[in-house]
């Protein structure tokens, strides 16, 4: 007997009444117009697709989150897909390759085959904005200035932008010339951020791993730039990479004073698919970084197409959360039955010309449709006219 277990869903998926729901889609056209009135043009890619196709340039992290399905059609391994940034990087690179930029957005439903935290969220609906073509500098404070501001436009102010590199990291792997199962180990070590396996792992290897130990102790507010200067080898790219986080803490000091600035040279999140400056917002009482993204200019090229790249993603339900209060259902107009309006063409008129002026007409079919309206459509003198419930 399944019982009650037939309704149950899955761990990590929810479904949304009304209020949330309408709550949710007038948040989603709010920051969709928001990123559009700076340049940001709306495309929308396939939820599911080819396998092969779904995964170019994304890494192992992308295929072990991402649900297969067999095509009954051709009998290829479809995924559904769990991110929709690659699949817009495909876009510039396949179908608008005439713009030297691109700024292109979206948002739409992801699904995950795990949550990106204990007990998190499997199914979101993703927003986010990439900014294609533009390799210095300027395109990251673009991109996180967008990014900031929708959270503006959400009405939390208090957030703490967290910012990394991961080409310093990259240049350490050169530079200790690591490779293999020993470049797996440190890379794997420094994602769990564990020191005891770090220091385990410079005590039992014959090559000096101490800067990948000192990257774990670069990690507070700005003046940790200061302290990598001086520990970190000095390495043209690791300099230039430094120099970059600089520029960004400046530009948000200034932009936006309100939001705290974290710095994390340890953080080498996505280090298969990010090529430059990473950044995450969190808010306060948030388990979850609430938005993400960084550099990722080597995707193009698995696309055909080399292109500098930068963008961010956020998932809209958890924007919605940090609403303490969710807006109130706008109250509709209350109409005469549809067997009325076909008996009468200037309130099927009255009615139709409302709802072409964005009103809600709801149609008197029960008592408890008046619940939803604080207005109502009334005869007077030949004409229908609206008048408080």
């Amino acid at each position: 007997m399944i019982g009650n277990d037939r309704w149950q869903l899955p761990q990590g998926v929810e479904e949304l009444l009304p209020r949330r729901a309408a709550a949710l889609e007038a948040l989603r056209v709010r920051l969709l117009g928001a990123m559009q009135a700076r340049g940001y043009r709306l495309v929308s890619p396939p939820m599911i697709e080819f396998l092969e196709a779904l995964l170019t340039g994304t890494g192992a992290a992308a295929e072990r989150a991402t649900y297969k399905v067999t095509d009954s059609e051709t009998g290829r391994t479809m995924g559904v897909r769990s991110d929709i940034t690659p699949q817009v990087a495909r876009i510039d690179a396949h179908y608008l390759s005439e713009n030297e930029v691109n700024r292109l957005c979206y948002a739409g439903p992801i699904v995950r085959t795990h949550s990106r935290t204990p007990g998190g969220a499997r199914e979101e609906l993703q927003l986010g904005g990439e900014l294609f073509g533009v390799a210095d500098l300027s395109a990251d404070c673009e991109v996180i200035d967008t990014m900031l501001s929708l959270f503006n436009q959400v009405g939390t102010l208090e957030i703490t932008l967290s910012l990394g590199h991961v080409g310093v990291y990259r240049e350490l792997v050169k530079l200790a010339e690591l490779n293999g199962e020993h470049k797996s180990d440190v890379l794997t070590t420094l994602q769990q951020f564990s020191i005891p396996d770090m220091d385990a792992l410079i005590s039992g290897s014959d090559v000096d791993l101490s800067n990948f130990r000192n990257l774990m102790n670069l990690s507070g507010d700005t003046d940790v730039l200061d302290s990598a200067r001086k520990v970190l080898p000095k390495n043209a790219e690791i300099t230039k990479c430094l120099d970059q986080l600089a520029g960004v803490c400046e530009f948000v000091m200034i932009a936006y004073p309100n939001t705290e600035i974290h710095i994390d040279l340890a953080n080498v999140r996505g280090y298969q698919y990010h090529t430059g400056i990473i950044f995450e917002c969190l808010v306060d009482g948030v388990g979850q970084a609430l938005a993400n993204g960084g550099r990722y200019d080597a995707i193009g090229a698995d696309f055909g197409r080399s292109r500098p790249a930068t963008g961010f993603s956020a998932d809209l339900k958890a924007l919605l959360s940090l609403q303490t209060e969710l807006p109130k259902v706008r109250q509709g107009v209350l109409a005469p039955c549809p067997q009325h309006q076909l008996q009468d063409e200037s309130l099927r008129l009255a009615v139709a010309e409302l709802r072409a002026n964005g009103e809600q007409v709801i149609n008197k079919l029960s008592e408890n449709d008046a619940e939803q309206c604080d207005r109502q459509l009334i005869q007077k003198d030949g004409a229908w006219l609206v008048k408080p419930l």
